[in-house]
């Protein structure tokens, strides 16, 4: 009877894998290949070779939890990702399964998003030398479509930075009276967050911020100078200086009003 019985279960294994059908392995692309923009339009293709046609295309991601069935009376078909964002970034599979069997899983495509910003344009205004004195409107503008980041205007020589938020793609920094603290060269950059990562643009070109005017420091500062008495810009330390200017300032003061 052990002998009986074994010859069945031998015989049943023999009959039951020639009845199994062996899938072959699929295969995976990905469009577009190179890295995807945030909000673009992601196609994942499985297909499968040897004339079958017909079935399930199962499509996973790593890290997940994510699948995605596909039913398909063809030999191949697309997961369609619309406007991608970060949470879609991730290693993707497939598998191909009939009713009677199923493949092993395909290779992995990668799906990596990022934000990249173009170099932001910047203008003055007025254009070119400014008068001293003068409104100065710097404005730093840029193509995108990700808004509602900041602007940042920097000076190439010295601490000076200032930030605004805009709603919009640019925004204008203005200095109400120009004067030689502005004097200089001028770039700015934007920032923004798409979802929870921050990108920064890079650095725009330069503008020059120059004065002319009889009331700029090259101009006034010599005339200024020339006009103290000579007991005041021969002041042996920089303390003596200080008082010998304070006691002739007070008599230009009480001077000029009469006293």
């Amino acid at each position: 009877p052990l002998l009986d019985l074994l010859l069945k279960v031998t015989s049943l294994w023999v009959v039951m894998s020639a009845s199994v059908v062996h899938l072959p392995k699929p295969t995976i692309t990905i469009q577009p290949t190179d890295l995807v923009m945030w909000g673009q339009d992601v196609q994942i293709t499985c297909s499968i070779t040897g004339g079958e046609v017909g079935g399930s295309f199962i499509f996973t991601k790593t890290p997940g939890p994510f699948t995605q069935t596909v039913d398909s009376s063809s030999n191949s078909t697309i997961l369609h990702i619309h406007q991608v964002n970060f949470t879609n970034e991730g290693s993707y599979q497939c598998q191909f399964q009939r009713a009677d069997s199923s493949s092993v899983f395909s290779d992995y495509v990668n799906l990596n998003v990022t934000v990249i910003l173009p170099k932001p344009s910047i203008a003055m205004d007025p254009a070119g030398v400014v008068t001293f004195g003068d409104l100065i409107a710097i404005n730093c503008s840029i193509s995108t479509q990700y808004l509602g980041g900041s602007f940042t205007l920097q000076k190439t020589s010295g601490s000076f930075t200032k930030t605004q938020q805009s709603s919009t793609n640019s925004s204008t920094f203005r200095f109400l009276e120009a004067n030689d603290n502005h004097v200089g060269d001028y770039r700015c950059y934007y920032e923004t967050l798409v979802e929870y990562k921050t990108f920064t643009s890079p650095l725009s070109d330069n503008v020059t911020v120059s004065l002319r005017g009889d009331r700029t420091f090259s101009v006034m500062g010599p005339i200024l100078w020339n006009d103290l008495p000579l007991q005041v810009r021969e002041a042996p330390s920089l303390s003596t200086f200080k008082a010998s200017l304070k006691t002739h300032l007070f008599y230009l003061a009480f001077n000029s009003s009469g006293i």
